[in-house]
């Protein structure tokens, strides 16, 4: 919409276009936003009803999106088995001190969810199942995976 401020009162905005980024997330589409890379802005993961997973981010002067496997440099799946039922995941790549210190989890909500993690080994706090959202430095990138909690 646009006239914004100049029609409060009347509430009569101009209609510019029902398509923000000129694309869509699919049926039964979910958002969630929180600063995820943590960079201060806020990012936006968009989920769809088919499983799909598009990750948003805030550059100086636009918003890219990326498909959320294109999100990291290395589109790996570190955390493994994927998904699971017990909420541990083992880890399939050595991650350096740096690199473990660097995990950060999420909820579809983008609450930050509580975690352990060993040399090995990484497991969730809350046992409520759902997707979850990991960000870490991998190679000096951040990195990004989705983790699937089940029954």
């Amino acid at each position: 919409y646009g006239d914004i401020e100049s029609n409060l009162e009347s509430g009569a905005f101009e209609l510019l276009d029902t398509m923000i980024l000129k694309r869509t997330a699919g049926r039964n589409s979910s958002v969630s936003i929180a600063d995820i890379n943590n960079d201060g802005k806020l990012d936006m993961v968009v989920g769809n009803y088919r499983g799909g997973v598009e990750f948003f981010s805030e550059s100086e002067d636009m918003i890219n999106a990326v498909p959320f496997a294109e999100a990291s440099a290395k589109a790996i799946e570190v955390f493994y088995p994927n998904p699971n039922s017990t909420g541990k995941w083992r880890m399939n790549e050595f991650l350096n001190s740096k690199e473990l210190a660097s995990i950060n989890i999420y909820s579809q909500q983008g609450q930050f969810v509580p975690f352990q993690v060993s040399e090995e080994t990484l497991e969730l706090k809350v046992k409520k199942t759902g997707v979850y959202f990991i960000s870490f430095l991998k190679d000096n990138q951040v990195a990004y995976q989705r983790l699937v909690l089940t029954k």
